[in-house]
């Protein structure tokens, strides 16, 4: 068996990489691969083999199939029937590998403690960054949730393409030097972008990022979260993770709060939605700083 399968499954979890793993279960008569061949397939690419031939051949053109479908399968195979002299039968197992759904929430407060707090029961491996170093957040969060104290500068450094990212900081300020410091690439690289704020605080934000030259896309989200109500944090983080379910599963015809963008910069392809419910984020803004308690 080749072990060394292992180490190029790792490297692709590592790096987010979406790929189907082939495993032969079980096998009958005489087969070209024993139980317990591996090969890993890829879109171009494949690594490992179950045997070669034609039963190869196969597996690895039904495997593709599966970037389409996202499913998991189990095919019992008849090797006459692929015109294999050697006659046997097997049963092979094809898993789609997902890349992991990484999270990373900028600002510990409220809302991000809330989002913390649940975003780990529905798949997401989170981290949370925070630039407050004299606030301790030990204790505010699961322990399947990382944190990481210091420069929001220093923790796009964290990010991995293909992530979600969520920015709640205690300043708009902080939010902005949060996107500005992503940088254009990271910025398109991501699935998900999503920030709490106004209106008005998104027109500016694309401006600003603009001239920056680090224009936002259709991964962009702003005002976060979905059209659901509920001004308490635990309700705005319930927003904001459904709208984070809602893009990893690619539903369409969600009530997202984002605002369009200046006509300028608007994506005719992606849908926006104007209710009365798009200020609710800017309403709670105004309680929550007189009160001295930051997102």
């Amino acid at each position: 068996m080749n072990y060394e399968i292992f180490d190029s499954i790792a490297d692709l979890r590592r790096s987010g990489t979406v790929f189907v793993l082939v495993t032969i279960v079980e096998a009958t008569g005489s087969v070209p691969g024993k139980p317990g061949a591996r090969m890993v397939v890829l879109p171009e690419e494949t690594f490992g083999t179950i045997g070669g031939g034609a039963m190869e051949h196969e597996a690895i053109s039904h495997a593709r199939g599966l970037f389409k479908t996202h499913r998991n399968e189990v095919v019992h195979y008849n090797l006459d029937d692929l015109e294999m002299t050697c006659g046997g039968k097997t049963t092979v197992q094809y898993e789609y590998i997902a890349p992991p759904r990484r999270l990373f929430i900028f600002g510990g407060g409220h809302i991000g403690s809330a989002l913390a707090a649940m975003a780990p029961n529905a798949g997401f491996d989170t981290t949370v960054f925070d630039n407050r170093t004299d606030i301790p957040l030990e204790g505010r969060f699961p322990e399947a949730v990382k944190t990481i104290l210091g420069p929001y500068e220093e923790a796009v450094n964290h990010l991995q393409k293909g992530s979600y990212v969520v920015v709640l900081t205690h300043g708009h300020q902080w939010d902005e030097a949060v996107l500005k410091a992503m940088g254009p690439e990271l910025l398109a690289g991501m699935k998900y972008i999503g920030v709490i704020g106004s209106r008005a605080k998104t027109g500016t934000m694309h401006r600003n990022l603009e001239e920056a030259g680090s224009p936002l896309g259709a991964n962009f989200f702003m005002p976060i979260g979905l059209a659901i109500g509920g001004p308490a944090p635990g309700d705005i983080a319930v927003s904001i993770l459904a709208e984070l379910i809602g893009v990893f599963h690619e539903t369409t015809n969600l009530p997202h709060l984002r605002h369009p963008p200046p006509p300028e910069q608007s994506d005719p392809g992606v849908p926006f939605f104007e209710n009365r419910f798009s200020c609710r984020l800017d309403m709670i803004d105004i309680p929550l700083i007189l009160l001295g308690m930051s997102k």
